[in-house]
């Protein structure tokens, strides 16, 4: 028994359905020539074998007309009449295709021309914007640095120029006091802070004497201190440190000989110590971190100034 078989039975004409703007008044194309990026070691190789190139025809009414391609080997006329209409602007898009070079390409009375600039993608637009970001990146980087260079510098100041340490003290007399009369002297040395009083224990009474004018050991960051005092000292002390006196032993010395003149001074031309002040490492550390605060205020200022430009411009 033969299946049951349906042949399906068309009618009429068919019907095709053309949507047209509701604005039909002529619009000229905006016509871009489009060339594909350049691939890796593109020098030295023909521009054909690059890719595509594309006439790009954008915002035009009516959809029926001819684009016009102009490539080396002569004109390719193209039918815009399959352009891609825009519902929301009523304007119609159309790409024309080559693979060939497309030096221009012209659609109702307006060209385009394929001027590409190969230093254009080897140097974008915004190469100057690029280059003020990058020379803000190096401010702010040399801002970091300036301000870790001077928190050390203030830590190190801070934790080894002020950290308290007790003196070494020693009471001395001259020699032969019979003889050669002087003063006696309580010395102090390898102390800090600066400032302090130490007290001279004379007789039944006491003595004292400022450290103010103590001078700094640039090697040990230490002060050293001579108070001297006409009486005999029996003790000093300075920081809660105490030395007591102590008689020298006089038997290895001999009396002088006066029929010998003593040798005289020798003359110098100038006075050196002004040459090498008490504090001048420690003023040293001092001018180098003022001029990194400096420095840091200045890239600050540059840093804020480079930000607005690139803000407002």
């Amino acid at each position: 028994m033969r299946p049951y078989h349906c042949d399906p039975l068309i009618f009429g004409n068919p019907i095709k359905l053309t949507v047209t703007p509701s604005d039909p008044s002529p619009v000229e194309p905006n016509l871009f020539v489009l060339s594909p990026l350049l691939p890796e070691g593109w020098l030295g190789r023909a521009p054909d074998t690059l890719g595509p190139d594309v006439c790009l025809a954008t915002d035009f009414r009516p959809q029926a007309g001819e684009m016009l391609l102009n490539v080396a080997s002569g004109s390719v006329s193209l039918n815009t009449s399959s352009a891609v209409l825009s519902p929301k602007q009523n304007k119609y898009f159309f790409a024309g295709f080559s693979n060939e070079t497309i030096y221009s390409c012209e659609m109702q009375k307006t060209s385009s021309n394929n001027d590409v600039d190969r230093c254009a993608d080897l140097h974008p637009e915004k190469a100057r914007l690029n280059f003020y970001l990058l020379v803000m990146n190096g401010v702010r980087v040399l801002f970091t640095k300036t301000l870790a260079f001077n928190t050390i510098l203030t830590i190190r100041a801070v934790l080894f120029y002020t950290s308290p340490v007790e003196p070494n003290l020693f009471v001395l007399s001259p020699l032969l006091p019979e003889e050669r009369p002087g003063p006696d002297v309580c010395l102090a040395t390898g102390f800090r802070p600066q400032g302090g009083q130490m007290v001279l224990k004379v007789q039944n009474s006491s003595d004292t004497r400022s450290t103010g004018g103590a001078a700094l050991s640039l090697k040990e960051k230490t002060y050293f201190f001579a108070g001297f005092s006409s009486e005999r000292i029996d003790s000093c002390e300075l920081h809660k440190t105490v030395a007591q006196r102590k008689e020298p032993d006089l038997s290895h010395c001999k009396k002088p000989d006066d029929s010998i003149p003593p040798s005289p001074p020798a003359e110098t031309d100038k006075d050196c110590g002004d040459l090498r002040p008490e504090k001048a490492r420690l003023n040293f550390y001092l001018l180098v971190m003022n001029g990194v605060r400096v420095l840091f205020t200045k890239t600050l200022a540059f840093n804020t100034i480079l930000t607005i430009r690139a803000v407002l411009f």
